[in-house]
This record gives C-alpha cells, structure tokens and sequence, in this order.
C-alpha cells in the first residue's frame, strides 16, 4: 500500500487515472489485516489509503461504499487500539475535505461519520483521570457541562477540529 501510494504520488496528473483500476486489489489487503488485529500494519495502510484520497480521490468512487462501511467496523473496534481507529476516522475526514460531493451521494456517510466521531469522544480509557474523578462524583443533580475537542493534524496536511458541547442527554455539534 506504501509503495503504491508513493508511485501514485510520483506520477503526473495525467497518467494516475490508468492506476484507478489497480485500487480494487489493493483495497483487498485491508479486510486480512484487520482480522488479524494487527493495528500496525493497518495503521500504515490507512495513513497510505489518506495519502491517496488527498491526492485523487475521485479514484475511490466505485468502492466508496464499502470503504466508509471498512472504515467504521475499524472505528467500532476496539482491540485495534486508538491509532487505527483514528486513522478510519482521519480516513473519512479526508474524503469529506477533499471529495464532497461523492460523500453526499453515498446514503450512510454522514451518519457514519457524525456517530463515529460522538463514539469514540465517549471512549473512555482506563488511566483517565478525570474520568475516574466524575465517576465517583455522586453530584447527579447538575450535570456538568463539558467542551471536547478533538483534532488531527498530520505533518503537512490541514488540521481538522471537532467540536462538541455536551450537557446531560442533549449535545450540539459547534
């Protein structure tokens, strides 16, 4: 995935739409690598597959679909760890920057990404201090409200922030 990603990005504009039908076969490595929970190596191929949708990813139209579904079963679990887990995430981010109207025709894109994105905001590790300090908090008369922000940045693409208020039951997207 490394090495295709590096060639595509060697090429001229011109010459990468004779690659598109290369993408199939190599989008086919993902499912294996997951089921082997091999985080690693999933966390290289996503940041490869990113690298690809910044550059063309026009190129992911037939098989969109299926990797948005790829993409959120990455998201949901949870013993691949954080690091590919966000990189599914950044994934979807990317085509949504980068792609916007391919993401609006696909029926489940939106929805995906707003609740994956809420999902794993509540992910809650086990060495979270101030987790630990609201759990045994017995004040349920108030609840707190609470400002989270999530970003990623990667070396020299763009920052992307998240931002979300929650107070009870009742959240709003900022």
């Amino acid at each position: 995935m490394e090495a295709y990603a590096s060639f595509f990005r060697s090429i001229n504009k011109k010459a990468q739409s004779k690659y598109y039908a290369l993408i199939p076969d190599i989008l086919n490595i993902l499912p294996p690598i997951k089921e082997a929970q091999d985080g690693e190596l999933l966390t290289k191929a996503l940041v490869s597959l990113i690298d690809l949708a910044e550059v063309a990813p026009k190129m992911f139209k037939p098989l969109f679909n299926n990797l948005v579904q790829f993409s959120v079963s990455v998201i949901q679990d949870k013993d691949l760890g954080d690091t590919p887990r966000q990189n599914a995430l950044e994934l979807m981010a990317t085509f949504a920057d980068n792609a916007p109207p391919m993401c609006k025709k696909d029926p489940n894109f939106t929805n995906d990404m707003v609740t994956q994105c809420l999902s794993l905001m509540t992910d809650v590790g086990i060495d979270d201090d101030d987790a630990e300090e609201w759990n045994e908090s017995e004040d349920v008369s108030t609840p707190p409200m609470q400002e989270v922000c999530i970003l990623t940045n990667r070396s020299s693409t763009k920052t992307r922030a998240i931002q979300i208020t929650l107070r009870a039951s009742s959240a709003w997207i900022v």
